[in-house]
């Protein structure tokens, strides 16, 4: 092995990690001779170190650490651990006098033991306990809390609001009614909401961990409460002799702080975190950083932490994977820098209020054709961060153990005209989510040929105040709503100089309805949102409203192909355009075909799956007796009926009104167990009531008949 090769522009260094006689078997060893210029050229091997550069390159003279193509190249916080196991029936025990911060066998990491129990090597899959009535600041009650001795270990409850939780230690534990907190949660209050936002309350989730009785499920372990020693169950038919173990040993694999022009090539970074704060002019390119972070006990203000940090300017992540930490895949600040062609995935396994990849405070940060999925909570936060670009990003699957959060999230910012565009957002999970979601105090926003589909509550949340955004030429489809907005109990809905214009509205949007816009003076503006026929793709078809129906916006519908620019996200006769990293492993194939459909009647009312039809306008297919309704007979075949309870009458408008005494019974019509669905025709008479609604009711099967 040569120890330096002269280079064009500097000295090339060769460290080999399996070469006994190599000059450089650390890399560390060869990066302490590197000058500006200089590259160190790293063969296939692991290396357990930190790699800290002590100087800086210089503009078009950089230091670069290269992977020299012969194999993979990981840089490793972990250690080998030696461990003398001794087998007890479906555990195994062994001496340890300190416990390590994580654990790994093999290639997975070891979960705490926790109850309940979710998919093997799963780390996003955490199903939960649901507190009941009597939960509190002291503790939880729960019929379904298993048997077992869990006093002394903990609980992670997502309290409150759920937008985070936290973890707490259990004093007392009674199986099937309640367990208490050894250290009951304080009240919090703020100007924004009625009482105590974090109260623990019945509907939180919770689950236990940390305790002997929660170690039940194959890769699970914990550490002894005695004391001295760990306890680990194996997969399925493993002994001891099967599997290798490796320890958490450092918190950081990589420490780039204070340095410049440094450039980064082909590396895993490997159970151990990515310092580049105050870094500036670095790139790294085709690298991966697997389980960065971890820490199982947190708090409403998450503890700090060790996490890939960047928080210089002028940086650049170029092709690089970024997946598996307990909270934030990467926090990055500084301004100027660019996350390019990435793939960040299964981050936040906390289900912490961090995000997958957070750009709070940053400036002029540009997030471009990266694959984002499978988070904790949201994909990115952009809290305060000013002048940023989302674009062409592949948004999915955030929020699997939190609430109400956006994909992309951020309060109380003014985003100095921030621009996200030409993305797909879809799938958040959870509770009350959004696909984009700018919360309360946001402004200046431009949000536009968005495609946001699959979200739990709302395609585009704007709440209020929300001034002078720019929301167009969006696609919002398989979603509740199409927009919403929420002020806080002592503010006035405003959306002041706001525009929704263009968005194909594939999902329910009521401009008459201040759960969706401000109405009045402080409402938005809107112009041709509509409805209109689009593919598999999002693309109009050729004969959709949506075609030739937008009106022209200088910089955001320019080039629009035909006399006007079409409704939506996409132009028909102009390119398609694909989000997403380009070698993005799981990349979305998106099923979004959608046509309108005219008002049902006979000839065009759905038959699959329908076994009654009462329509409210057809009089003649209800039959009274004494002035009230006895039976209410299919609108397609007289010889079907449904038997009308006591209190229900005929309206001379036409239709069935019901006293509240009695309903409609529907059930005997079923000919076999199973779901079925009722189309019907309905309003109240309450005041302000919509006209005659056409309504959908299905049921399960299961239960009592509607």
């Amino acid at each position: 092995a040569l120890l330096c090769v002269p280079a064009l522009f500097g000295a090339e260094y060769h460290v080999f990690a399996n070469k006994p006689d190599a000059p450089f078997r650390t890399i560390g060893q060869a990066v302490s001779r590197l000058q500006p210029g200089d590259v160190c050229v790293i063969h296939a091997g692991v290396y357990r170190e930190t790699v800290a550069l002590p100087r800086s390159g210089e503009p078009k003279r950089p230091i670069r650490l290269v992977a020299a193509g012969d194999g993979p190249v990981v840089v490793s916080g972990l250690e080998p651990l030696a461990l003398d196991w001794d087998v007890q029936g479906g555990s195994w025990t062994a001496p340890m006098t300190k416990p390590p911060a994580q654990l790994f066998f093999g290639d997975q990491m070891a979960r705490e033991a926790h109850t309940p129990n979710g998919a093997h090597g799963g780390v996003m899959d955490r199903p939960c306990f649901h507190a009941e009535k009597g939960t509190g600041y002291e503790g939880i009650t729960c019929t379904t809390l298993p048997d077992g001795d869990y006093a002394g270990g903990y609980v992670l409850i997502w309290r409150g609001g759920a937008w985070t939780n936290a973890t707490v230690k259990i004093k007392d534990y009674t199986p099937g009614q309640s367990l208490t907190f050894e250290t009951p949660f304080t009240s919090h209050s703020d100007k924004y909401h009625r009482g105590d936002a974090f109260k623990p309350k019945p509907g939180n989730r919770f689950l236990l961990l940390g305790s002997r009785a929660a170690l039940d499920a194959p890769g699970e372990w914990l550490a002894a409460p005695a004391g001295g020693r760990i306890l680990f169950v194996p997969p399925a038919g493993k002994e001891p002799g099967d599997l290798t173990f490796e320890a958490k040993a450092r918190d950081y694999t990589l420490v780039l702080k204070g340095r410049s022009h440094i450039e980064i090539k082909g590396i895993h970074f490997h159970g151990g975190a990515m310092d580049l704060t105050m870094a500036s002019n670095c790139v790294l390119e085709n690298c991966e950083s697997t389980y960065s972070s971890h820490f199982t006990r947190t708090a409403r203000k998450v503890p700090a932490h060790p996490v890939n940090t960047v928080s210089g300017d002028r940086n650049i992540f170029r092709r690089c994977r970024i997946a598996y930490s307990a909270g934030a895949g990467l926090i990055l600040l500084g301004e100027g820098n660019q996350i390019l062609n990435c793939v960040f995935h299964d981050l936040g396994y906390m289900g912490t209020y961090e995000a997958a990849l957070q750009i709070n405070r940053s400036k002029g940060t540009v997030v471009d054709h990266c694959s984002i999925y499978r988070a904790g909570r949201g994909l990115i936060q952009h809290h305060g961060a000013q002048r940023m670009k989302i674009t062409y990003c592949d948004l999915h699957h955030a929020n699997m153990l939190s609430n109400d959060v956006g994909a992309t999230y951020a309060w109380g910012t003014d985003g100095e005209g921030s621009v996200i565009a030409y993305n797909w957002v879809h799938h958040n999970l959870g509770t009350n989510t959004a696909g984009i979601y700018l919360d309360n105090f946001c402004k200046n926003f431009q949000v536009h040929h968005n495609v946001v589909w699959q979200t739990q509550s709302t395609a585009i949340r704007l709440n209020s105040d929300a001034l002078n955004h720019l929301v167009a030429n969006n696609t919002v489809a398989q979603s509740p709503t199409a927009f919403s907005t929420f002020a806080y109990h002592a503010y006035t809905l405003t959306q002041k100089d706001t525009r929704l214009i263009n968005n194909l509205t594939l999902c329910a949007f009521d401009p008459t309805s201040p759960r969706h816009v401000a109405q009045g003076e402080t409402a938005p503006i809107l112009k041709a949102n509509l409805a209109g026929a689009i593919g598999e793709t999002g693309m109009p078809t050729v004969d959709s409203q949506a075609v030739d129906a937008g009106v022209e916006i200088p910089g955001i519908t320019d080039g629009f192909v035909g006399k006007a620019p079409d409704v939506g996200a996409y132009e028909r006769g102009a390119p398609y355009w694909r989000p997403g990293a380009d070698w993005d492993p799981n990349p979305t194939t998106p099923n979004l075909a959608f046509i309108p459909q005219a008002p049902i009647t006979e000839t065009t009312m759905p038959r699959e799956g329908l076994l009654l039809w009462l329509d409210g306008k057809a009089s003649k297919t209800v039959e009274t007796e004494d002035g009230e309704a006895r039976r209410w007979h299919h609108r397609l075949d007289p010889q079907t009926a449904a038997t009308a309870g006591a209190g229900c009458t005929l309206l001379p408008m036409g239709g069935v009104r019901s006293a509240g005494k009695s309903g409609l019974k529907v059930g005997t019509l079923r000919r076999k167990a199973g779901a079925a669905t009722v189309f019907v025709v309905a309003r109240s008479e309450s005041a302000g009531s919509p006209p005659w609604q056409r309504l959908f009711v299905s049921w399960s099967g299961k239960g009592n008949d509607w």
